[in-house]
């Protein structure tokens, strides 16, 4: 066979150390002696053929979270066998519920590893107010910190969220209700003028008591903002 498939399977034969082939769309006998020492070394039939349904490929990197299934389990069409997650660390964190407007998608945070280390981050999301056991409010935010080497090999742990507060003066503001995603990313609002509505993409600012610093044209004093209804 000659395909797609062939080159996504060379290539992860490749990447594991299974080489002496050239990395294209066919299918020749280098490959195929490559598949035989793949398979010898998983104690699978060595005989340079790969059934429908032995391997998966994913669209990236991932790594293995938990194995659901040990070998020689029995598994079912449809059974989940492993949780993966990306190479990309994330930060999850609850946060008292006062503190909430601090804590909106986009926002700067630092990340304060157990050494001392401060790593900037950013809040890529916010979800809905929730109340523990003990009748404290809290917010759960996730975020994700910047690349780092003390944080490439590591795999989990505990760190010190800081949330910024930032002043700024002589600015305009809208509430953070009235931003809106913006195509290819970053935020909009909409403008009411005469009864028209525009939308316009913003840079935003500093965030503070539920409300966020935009820039753009068509912004300045005393424009009318659209917001939902509550």
């Amino acid at each position: 066979m000659a395909d797609d498939d062939v080159r996504m399977l060379e290539q992860n034969l490749a990447e594991l150390g299974y080489t002496g082939f050239t990395v294209d769309n066919e299918f020749t006998e280098k490959t195929e002696a490559a598949v035989k020492r793949w398979q010898k070394n998983n104690g699978l039939p060595a005989n340079g053929k790969i059934e429908l349904g032995r391997v998966v490929f994913a669209p990236g990197p991932l790594r293995i979270a938990k194995a659901q299934a040990s070998a020689g389990d029995p598994v079912a069409p449809a059974q989940e066998v492993l949780e993966v997650t990306g190479f990309r660390q994330s930060v999850s964190a609850d946060i008292p519920a006062e503190n909430q407007d601090l804590a909106v998608k986009g926002a700067e945070a630092d990340l304060e590893l157990p050494d001392g280390t401060r790593i900037e981050g950013t809040v890529t999301s916010v979800g809905a107010e929730k109340s523990s056991p003990d009748g404290q409010k809290t917010v759960p935010i996730k975020i994700r910190p910047e690349s780092s080497p003390k944080l490439e090999k590591t795999q989990s742990g505990e760190v010190v969220v800081v949330l910024k507060r930032t002043e700024a003066e002589n600015v305009l503001t809208v509430p953070v209700t009235a931003l809106l995603p913006a195509e290819g990313g970053g935020y909009a609002v909409q403008v009411v003028k005469n009864g028209k509505v525009t939308v316009v993409r913003v840079k935003t600012g500093a965030f503070g008591d539920g409300r966020v610093e935009v820039s753009g044209p068509g912004l300045s004093e005393g424009v009318r903002v659209g917001v939902p209804k509550l």
